[in-house]
Formats: structure tokens, sequence, C-alpha cells
């Protein structure tokens, strides 16, 4: 005869599983796969924001350059701009001056012919009319040519 060893069962024992444990474990572990995924989602989804940033912050870097540049280029043309005021302002004082002198010295006159040389564009001519009428109002002024 051959005999039988029987062990009691008891639901702590090492080494036995049952049916309902291995479920919640095997539930358990595809939640954490769930959740590794959606973390694993989320990783990505920062990854590609963060190039999308790096891109613009690259852009716009990239438009500040040639805005510093255009202002480099703005700021070279006003310089130049304000030296042509100063020469052209030079210019206008030393004409008053002169025009003032020549009424001194002529003050019977009662007007005069404005003439330019042909390279002069039309502007200036009329411009220093109007500078003319300003200095002396009482003075007519001409237009004449060479």
């Amino acid at each position: 005869m051959v005999g039988l060893l029987g062990v009691p069962a008891s639901p702590g024992a090492p080494g036995i599983v049952r049916g309902d444990e291995l479920a919640d474990a095997k539930a358990k572990q595809a939640q954490l796969k769930k959740e590794i995924d959606a973390q694993k989602a989320q990783v990505a989804q920062l990854a590609a924001l963060q190039n999308d940033l790096a891109d613009g912050i690259k852009q716009t870097a990239d438009q500040l350059r040639g805005i510093n540049t255009d202002l480099a280029a703005v700021k070279v043309k006003i310089s130049n701009m304000a030296a042509k005021i100063d020469v052209i302002k030079a210019d206008y004082n030393s004409l008053v001056a002169e025009l003032k002198t020549l009424k001194d010295k002529f003050p019977d006159v009662t007007g005069f012919v404005l003439t330019a040389a042909d390279d002069v564009e039309y502007v200036s001519v009329i411009s220093m009319m109007e500078i003319f009428k300003t200095q002396v109002p009482k003075m007519a002024v001409l237009l004449g040519g060479l």
C-alpha cells in the first residue's frame, strides 16, 4: 500500500498561488504598463515641445541678429545724415550771414535775382529763395538763369 501524506493548505502559504491573486498581479502589471506607457508618451510630448521651443528660440535669435544688423546699418545712415545736416546748417548760416552783409552794404536794394548753376536741383533753389524771403522779408526775390 502506498501512503499519502497530506499537508493542510493555508491561504498565506508560500509557493501556492490562487487564481484571483494571479489575476490581481496581472492587472497591477497591466496598470503599471499603462502608466509607464503614458509617462513615455508625456516624455515624448515634452521632448517634442522642447524641440519646438528650441527651434522658436533659434528663429528668434536669427531674426534678432538680422534686426541688429539692420539697426546698425540704420545707425550708420542716421550718422551720415546728421553729418550732412550739420554741413547744410553751416552752409545756411554762412549764406544768411553773407546776405545780411550784402543787405548792410547795399541798404537801398529792394530786390535781387537768385541764380544757380545747372547741376543745382530746382528744389534747392526754391529752398534758398524761401530762406532769403524769411531773412529779408521786404526784398523781392526773383529767379534767374546764368
